[in-house]
């Protein structure tokens, strides 16, 4: 028995360490081990048309990170994402303003996803810009009928009304209306955001309102008693006319409605918010540095003020230094974000550097301005910076030396010069005198009658020529049109996928807000 009782000991911990060697085997340790906790599903929020668009984006993103994840977003207005909720109808209801006690009284769980202002929204050549609350109420009450009356034009005043299941007109009434006053009955009634919009644009008369998220060039705020509807003087208290995004469900939020309600707070979800106009509940914050090429610095300066305003608690830093200099930097983590102005070369992409173009640029060649060359060909650049042709009456101009000045080695305008104009085969005059930077190129060409250099288009100022390269001016609508051959790509490029603070960067950049900041940058939108 002994030998028995011995011999079953034995196979017992043979199989314990087998299978132990077993698990090790199918999770490594550098591995995350796999997630059978994986969300799938699928979970409709309705309600308010002012939430609409927040909650359109925080589907998009949720999907993303959920594959097995359908979120259904659905309007209907305030009240209607409160029923549907009670019913079971919908997961989540959507209530732009605080709940009734009837609502909560019937089980509904309120959480504040974030803050809005509501616009008091004119014609665009109305003349009046600034209207008391008392003077609002006044108008939707129906005992203010002119414009006249409040300092305007001797025209009809047309109030726009929304539906009674508005959220957006339930915050209205509670702050500017109060409990004892109403909407004149004989109002027009639109039934969502974008109706109110189109009829006051429509109308030099009208008046609305509307979410503050929701204010485009169509329409004009008007300031309530002197402050100007901005997210900043909500944040302060000083604007009057401002409400709560409510996420209510019914009883305390469970499964996917709670995993859903959980992003839309946490930093990314909270991040959206602001992207919309929305006032954040938790804070979202954080430090981003893009680092590289001076030619793509001055379009990521402009990206980097439009982003910290509409997210004023983060902080983006941004580096020169040359391309393969934020390519490297981008690699080894001492930049979130390498900005390249060329193609990416082999070894980067092999190391793992992942680029996006963001926009596109022309490199212009550039001479003194009393320079009498009007026109080069591509060869006759590239026999200027390869040391061919060394003096200006080779190419029909003064009897004078060419002094060509070249970018640093790291340069992506050089990089993509030389992969452009001189090709592979070919290479610098290693005489050349070398500039770190755009600016020291121009001022360089500025201050010598000689000299010639080659610059970012979008760096191009009165202080120095671009000469025309094969029969093309160096002007965006050539570069779109291909026929100015001195061209390249803008990209930002992460170490792997972009995450976090760079991918959402990459995001606004590729938006519509981003891209219309490249005719600033003067460089070419890609979007």
């Amino acid at each position: 028995m002994k030998r028995i009782f011995n011999l079953v000991l034995i196979i017992v911990s043979i199989l314990v360490i087998f299978a132990g060697c077993t698990n090790n085997a199918a999770t490594p340790a550098n591995e995350n081990p796999p997630n059978n906790n994986e969300l799938s599903g699928t979970l409709t929020t309705a309600g308010s048309t002012s939430v609409q668009p927040f909650s359109d984006l925080l589907k998009e993103a949720f999907e993303k990170h959920h594959a097995n994840v359908t979120v259904n977003v659905q309007g209907g207005g305030s009240s209607a994402g409160g029923t549907a909720a009670i019913s079971g109808a919908a997961g989540i209801g959507a209530l732009s303003r605080e709940l009734k006690s009837k609502e909560l009284n019937s089980g509904l769980k309120p959480i504040v996803i974030a803050k809005d202002g509501i616009a008091i929204v004119t014609h665009e050549s109305n003349s009046v810009n600034d209207l008391t609350i008392a003077q609002i109420a006044s108008i939707f009450t129906g005992e203010v009928k002119s414009w006249k009356d409040l300092g305007g034009a001797d025209k009809p005043i047309n109030a726009i009304n929304r539906e009674a299941s508005s959220g957006t007109r339930g915050a209205f009434k509670d702050i500017v209306l109060g409990k004892e006053n109403d909407f004149e009955s004989t109002l027009v009634t639109q039934g969502s955001t974008g109706a109110v919009k189109a009829a006051v644009k429509a109308d030099p008369n009208a008046i609305g309102y509307i979410s503050l998220a929701s204010i485009d060039s169509t329409v004009k705020a008007v300031k309530v008693n002197g402050i100007e509807a901005t997210i900043e003087n909500i944040v302060s208290g000083s604007y009057p006319v401002s409400r709560p995004f409510n996420y209510a469900t019914n009883g305390t939020p469970k499964g996917l409605a709670k995993e859903f309600i959980d992003f839309a707070l946490s930093q990314e979800g909270q991040f959206l918010a602001e992207t919309l106009g929305l006032i954040p509940v938790n804070k979202v914050t954080g430090t981003l540095t893009i680092a590289g090429s001076t030619s793509v610095q001055p379009l990521s300066d402009l990206l980097k003020e439009k982003f910290e305003k509409i997210h004023p608690n983060i902080t983006v830093n941004v580096q020169g230094g040359g391309s393969s200099a934020g390519g490297t930097a981008a690699l080894s983590g001492a930049a979130d974000i390498g900005a390249l102005s060329r193609e990416m070369k082999g070894k980067e992409l092999e190391d793992g550097l992942v680029p996006v173009v963001i926009a596109k640029d022309g490199i212009a060649i550039v001479v003194h301005k009393n320079n009498s060359i009007k026109q080069l060909t591509i060869e006759q650049i590239s026999g200027i910076f390869t040391g061919e042709i060394k003096n200006w009456n080779e190419l029909g101009g003064a009897d004078k030396p060419i002094n060509a000045i070249n970018r640093e080695a790291s340069s992506g305008t050089r990089g993509a010069f030389k992969d452009i104009v001189l090709g592979k085969e070919n290479d610098f005059d290693s005489s050349l005198v070398t500039q770190g930077s755009t600016g020291a190129v121009k001022a360089a060409v500025q201050n010598d009658e000689n000299a010639i250099g080659y610059i970012s288009l979008g760096s191009l100022d009165k202080n120095v020529k671009a000469v025309i390269v094969e029969n093309a001016e160096a002007t965006v609508a050539n570069i779109l049109k291909e026929t100015y051959p001195v061209a390249r790509p803008f990209n930002y490029a992460t170490k792997g996928n972009a995450k976090g603070l760079a991918k959402w960067f990459i995001e606004f950049t590729l938006s519509d807000k981003g891209q219309e900041l490249c005719e600033k940058a003067k460089v070419i939108a890609v979007k």
